[in-house]
């Protein structure tokens, strides 16, 4: 920012109008990058010195709405389907888990293939917990940057696609402060499907 604003400076004083504007247009792109980064460091920040339990209940199925009229803008411009089974209520914080989805969500149509992104989420009982799984038609994940994407700042694209390096790192926060892990399996050129667990509702309770 530092640098455009020098150039904007220059390009003003000597009317090089192309310039400036190219100059300006980097700089509000700058800005917003920062802006994003530094919300999504406060999210983390904050799922981390949140001492408070996380036992309400929480309906993943009002959830997942929420998530897509959020996202609706994304997801009309990519020609994205987002659909999802009948979920579960768990323990936890609606607002942490809107995190948690909204993610994995943004996620799939950012790092879409070739076809329109598909998204779609499921969730299974297994034993004394939920499987909560958000599968997508993406470009799919090496198996060895499966765990590292779950790690501050790891991003395998770089610039090429937006996002700041967080987005992994809050999902996994969150389902470890709801007693659960995740975790991903994917082909390339096949899609992703992200997999979390967390306690039954009876479960939590007790």
């Amino acid at each position: 920012m530092s640098t455009y604003s020098q150039l904007l400076i220059d390009a003003t004083r000597k009317g090089r109008t192309s310039e400036a504007e190219l100059a300006v247009k980097f700089i509000v792109e700058a800005n917003h990058r920062m802006e994003r980064l530094l919300s999504d460091l406060l999210a983390y920040t904050q799922l981390n010195l949140d001492a408070g339990d996380f036992a309400e209940p929480v309906d993943l199925n009002m959830v997942v709405r929420k998530v897509i009229e959020n996202l609706k803008a994304a997801i009309e411009e990519n020609h994205a389907a987002v659909t999802s089974t009948d979920l579960p209520a768990v323990r936890g914080r609606e607002g942490y888990f809107i995190q948690l989805f909204q993610n994995l969500v943004e996620n799939s149509i950012k790092y879409r293939g070739e076809r329109p992104p598909t998204v779609h989420i499921s969730a299974e009982r297994t034993g004394t917990v939920w499987r909560v799984a958000v599968a997508d038609n993406g470009m799919g994940i090496e198996p060895e940057y499966r765990e590292q994407i779950f790690e501050v700042f790891k991003r395998l694209h770089g610039n090429q696609v937006s996002g700041t390096g967080f987005g992994l790192a809050i999902c996994r926060r969150v389902v470890e402060r709801c007693g659960g892990y995740i975790w991903v399996e994917s082909e390339i050129g096949k899609g992703s499907t992200f997999y979390f667990t967390v306690p039954a509702i009876e479960e939590a309770a007790s």
